[in-house]
């Protein structure tokens, strides 16, 4: 008859194991990596936000962008505003796109 003492030694030696502890690290190593892109895409966004912002209000003089501004995800779409804000004719065209942005 197997104990559970007995399980429980067996449980402990098989943490042991270079097997064991190979695929602990490749999961943390997974973690790690997943943490990384995430932060990274995070940042991102976040500098993205700044220069549209510094350049909306360098096109649109008194322009307040405030969270309508953080609340867009979508970093290429904010890209593509971006490098087209010189052809957006006006504060309310440029706040109807962001509006858009927010909604999809």
């Amino acid at each position: 008859m197997i104990t559970v003492g007995a399980i429980m030694d067996l449980s402990h030696i098989l943490k042991e194991t270079p097997f064991y502890q190979s695929i602990l690290e490749e999961g943390r190593e997974e973690g790690r990596k997943e943490a990384y892109e995430k932060s990274f895409e995070e940042g991102r966004r976040r500098m993205m936000i700044k220069m549209f912002r510094e350049f909306a209000v360098k096109r649109f003089p008194g322009l307040e962008l405030g969270a309508e501004l953080e609340q867009v995800c979508d970093v290429e779409a904010l890209k593509q505003l971006f490098l087209n804000l010189d052809q957006i004719p006006d504060e309310a065209t440029l706040r109807a796109r962001l509006a858009a942005l927010i909604a999809v």
